[in-house]
């Protein structure tokens, strides 16, 4: 059952691509001329680098064109604009504006306990007006895996810098000379400082400013692409690692997890309840069809079962053959966490092994 607080949120962000993304740009799009993105001259920040960064990936993505400018905060032309970016001091996603620096700002997220977060930058504005549809879960009211991912990652840090957090890696973390309303916890975008970087020294060169903006664009869009592709993966992962412990969790190796593709477990499985019978798992290496990995769950720092004996750590081939007793060994990580079997077999007898071990 959702937080009330929370339900109204995931309604309101619905709500917001509806406006956007259905209503207001699919009809410009549908005139075939480009839309025109403006935003503010001068000094460039990350919330609007990569708030345009997601524009133009999103108008890209539904077959668009489009045209970017920079503008006097008070030109008559930023009423032109189809979509106007961290200027205005207007948000209304169903006329194309994403600012929040009107007195009151615009909104804030809501965390799953139904408790108020990090407040939007233009950045977040507009990933919670297109969000879904780059990540491809925009027929999804709650269950948005790679939306959360790439908020949680990226743009929640880019807002948290805008709007003057301080960074803080836990709560548990003491930090009583700070107003604990600006105190970010989660992990914090460098990109804003890298961003912020990319300025001229003189910011009031509208020309090199306006290339060094558009360079910033450019290194961006990829990078971000290739986030938010990962974030896609990272959803795919986390349901391929929760079907397979459902599938495995009465059968006769209980304590051991076979994964016959490659899957980045270790992001999900050690925070899943169902999966707390699970000590080591079993998976095939990324570039190989042919060799096995065999790794120990490390939940909060202790791992789930023993280390290999350290005599087997750090050896290869035939020399760990011999010192494990177990042939098709190739590779035992110098730390233990992780050994490498030419076979499914071999991987098997590896982790049987540990799991007869003391702790």
């Amino acid at each position: 059952m959702l937080k009330p607080d929370y339900a109204r949120f995931l309604e309101a962000r619905h709500q917001a691509h509806v406006a956007f993304v259905r209503d207001y740009l699919s009809p410009i799009l549908n005139s075939g001329r480009p839309i025109t993105i403006g935003t503010h001259n001068e000094k460039f920040h990350a919330d609007e680098v990569v708030a345009i960064v997601l524009l133009t990936l999103l108008i890209d993505r539904l077959g668009g064109t489009y045209e970017i400018h920079r503008l006097e905060r008070s030109s008559s032309d930023n009423g032109r604009m189809d979509i106007l970016v961290d200027t205005g001091r207007v948000y209304d996603p169903a006329r194309g504006r994403f600012d929040h620096h009107q007195p009151d700002g615009a909104g804030c997220r809501i965390d799953r306990s139904g408790r108020p977060d990090v407040p939007f930058s233009s950045c977040g504005l507009v990933w919670f007006a297109c969000g879904l549809v780059l990540t491809g879960e925009v027929d999804s009211r709650t269950d948005t895996p790679a939306f959360d991912t790439f908020d949680w990652g990226l743009i929640r840090g880019v807002d948290a810098s805008d709007n003057g957090y301080i960074t803080s890696r836990s709560r548990t973390e003491r930090l009583p000379a700070l107003d604990a309303d600006k105190v970010f916890y989660g992990p914090m975008a460098h990109l804003s400082k890298l961003i912020g970087q990319a300025n001229g020294r003189n910011i009031h060169d509208h020309a090199d400013q306006m290339r060094r903006f558009l360079k910033e664009i450019e290194v961006r869009r990829y990078e971000v692409s290739k986030s938010l592709e990962d974030a896609s993966l990272f959803a795919q992962d986390r349901k391929m690692v929760r079907a397979a412990v459902d599938a495995q969790r009465h059968g006769d190796c209980h304590d051991i997890l076979f994964l016959d593709e490659y899957v980045r477990w270790s992001d999900h499985l050690p925070g899943m309840h169902t999966a707390s019978h699970v000590r080591i798992v079993i998976t095939k290496v990324a570039e190989s069809g042919t060799m096995w990995n065999v790794q120990i769950v490390n939940r909060r720092s202790q791992y789930a079962t023993a280390l290999p004996p350290v005599t087997w750590r750090g050896l290869e081939g035939a020399a760990l053959e011999a010192a494990s007793g177990i042939a098709g060994l190739t590779f035992c990580h110098a730390h233990g966490q992780l050994i490498r079997a030419s076979s499914r077999d071999a991987a098997l007898q590896a982790a049987l092994f540990l799991l007869t071990q003391p702790t």
